[in-house]
């Protein structure tokens, strides 16, 4: 899986390795000569090669609908730049009309690309159903107007004023208020959408929300020092390819940080799975496998496609047909085996009457153990049933893939935490309240995983009635699955002042409608449940007096 990381990770370094030498190429050979237009040939063809190839790389990854089409909105805007840009500095050189609405059609890529980059940053986070407020077509439409005085300039000459009849107008001009406005505009949504990227970022990943300030930062870096200073003898790139390479770079580093949501993390997912298990297409060809899970050959799919088999004699090899392919998971027969072969064993040692007599009861023994363990797992596995079901339905489904292993991770988590706590307490009533500080401190590493924010918070751990740690993972889970997907932020508070306290705090525009089924219990264990919600934020309390049980 690591190498595959590195692998999605070359074109970025490609494209910067192309960007770079065709700057330097521009910068080390002389314009006027016939190398100098084969210099400038090659390097718009890197800038529209590079420009091209991350939109393809947009339309097959973004998930989103409405921010991938806004980026390659941004990608058909950066074209014209470049195409524009390079028209207007090697092409329409002399002083008619056409060479001056060239240099009006220059600015309109940068007035809207920028401001769509602006609409991209806000959009991040949104539920694909958010519609943006007004006052974002209001601003749409005055970038309209400032379009179209561009182009009109000639009229108005409110972007630049020239002679008299235009005299050497391409070296005799003034900056107008519309040049000042419109250059205010570019900048200011631009560093907008930085500024929100990165706080946006900082929410996801803290180590890596520098990266799109970086970016504009460089890129400024450059234009000051070039257009501004005059530190560049030959600048290696014009505004254009500057402009475009910091909306590129700002755009995808948010995505790598993850921010946007995109398909190309799925490996990740499936590697820091607790769950032993893989994917294979039907050409048996492993796509995904996580860290802990068997490496299987092609005659080991190949049998338990049609039976459950042993790899060796302690694991068995399980499969289910899903979208695809195949997915393939091992269980421990460990215990079990064990038991038989002591079974076994005893059996055959006792040759004595006596012997055989202290065997059987032994036997019965073991064997009311194993029934009660029987109605325990059966409790057990009937008490998870629906979250099996669930687990099992969204393997198959189709949708944001992420999503569904990420979901089928905190439905995992629950069975396997519901198991132990359930066991812990068919050993000893009392039990400390670590365990279920734990529990939900597992679950909410894989909400985290889903896209959401939470954690849980304790200050102290004690002794907890096993049956009022059961029902406060179950309070947990009753919200998860209740609230999901709509569920934004959940947090836990586990608190012993003047009692014991359980508190669930859920950021969502969602209210659960399943809590009264715990009302009766929570009663029983000598507690009082309540919900409450407020500014799109629903409470649920469970408050017991005297706290330890």
């Amino acid at each position: 899986m690591p190498q595959k990381n590195k692998i999605k990770q070359f074109p970025a370094v490609l494209s910067g390795i192309l960007f770079l030498s065709a700057g330097i190429l521009r910068a080390i050979v002389p314009p006027e000569t016939f190398s100098g237009t084969i210099a400038f040939v090659y390097s718009n063809i890197i800038y529209l090669g590079i420009i091209f190839s991350w939109g393809i790389y947009i339309e097959r990854s973004i998930l989103s609908v409405k921010i991938r089409r806004l980026i390659l909105a941004v990608v058909f805007f950066m074209v014209m730049y470049v195409l524009f840009g390079a028209a207007k500095h090697r092409i329409y050189l002399d002083g008619n009309f056409a060479g001056r609405f060239l240099w009006y059609l220059y600015y309109v890529p940068q007035i809207f690309a920028t401001y769509l980059a602006y609409i991209i940053s806000f959009r991040v986070g949104k539920q694909e159903d958010y519609r943006l407020p007004k006052i974002f077509y209001i601003l749409f439409a005055f970038a309209g107007v400032l379009v179209a005085l561009y182009l009109t300039n000639d009229v108005h000459q409110l972007a630049f004023s020239f002679n008299l009849d235009f005299v050497a107008w391409d070296q005799q001009y003034d900056w107008g208020v519309l040049f000042y406005i419109s250059t205010v505009w570019i900048y200011f949504f631009l560093i907008a959408a930085v500024i929100i990227l990165s706080v946006k970022c900082r929410a996801v990943n803290k180590k890596k929300a520098w990266m799109p300030v970086f970016w504009l930062a460089l890129g400024s870096l450059y234009i000051i020092s070039d257009y501004i200073l005059g530190l560049w003898p030959v600048a290696p790139f014009n505004l254009p390819e500057t402009h475009c390479f910091i909306l590129i770079a700002m755009l995808e580093s948010s995505i790598r940080i993850g921010i946007m949501p995109s398909n190309s993390a799925y490996g990740e997912i499936v590697s820091k799975s607790s769950a032993a298990f893989q994917i294979a297409g039907f050409d048996d060809n492993v796509v995904y496998r996580s860290d802990n899970a068997l490496k299987l050959t092609k005659e080991q799919m190949n049998e338990a496609k049609d039976k459950n088999v042993f790899t060796d004699e302690n694991t068995l090899l399980l499969s289910n047909r899903i979208s695809g392919g195949y997915v393939y998971w091992t269980e421990d027969m460990t215990a079990v085996n064990e038991m038989n072969e002591r079974l076994e064993q005893i059996s055959q040692s006792l040759s004595e009457e006596g012997d055989l007599l202290r065997a059987e009861n032994e036997i019965r023994e073991q064997r009311a153990k194993i029934a009660e363990q029987t109605r325990l797992y059966d409790s057990i596995s009937e008490l998870v049933r629906q979250e099996l079901e669930m687990i099992s339905g969204l393997i198959e489904a189709d949708g944001d893939f992420r999503k569904n292993m990420a979901h089928i991770c905190i439905l995992n988590c629950y069975v396997k935490r519901r198991a132990n706590l359930s066991l812990l307490k068919d050993r000893r009533h009392l039990n400390n309240s670590e365990e279920l500080y734990l529990s939900l401190k597992e679950s909410s590493e894989y909400i985290r995983l889903y896209g959401g924010v939470s954690d849980v918070y304790t200050a102290e751990h004690k002794g907890l009635d096993a049956d009022l740690i059961l029902l406060c993972f179950d309070l947990w889970q009753a919200v998860l699955e209740e609230l999901l997907p709509e569920l934004y932020a959940v947090t836990a508070k586990i608190s012993f002042d003047d009692g014991f306290s359980f508190r669930i705090t859920a950021d969502t525009n969602k209210e659960p409608h399943i809590l009264h089924r715990f009302y009766d219990t929570a009663q029983k264990l000598g507690g009082r449940l309540t919900q409450t919600s407020e500014d799109n934020t629903v409470y649920v309390t469970l408050r017991v007096k005297g706290g330890d049980a």
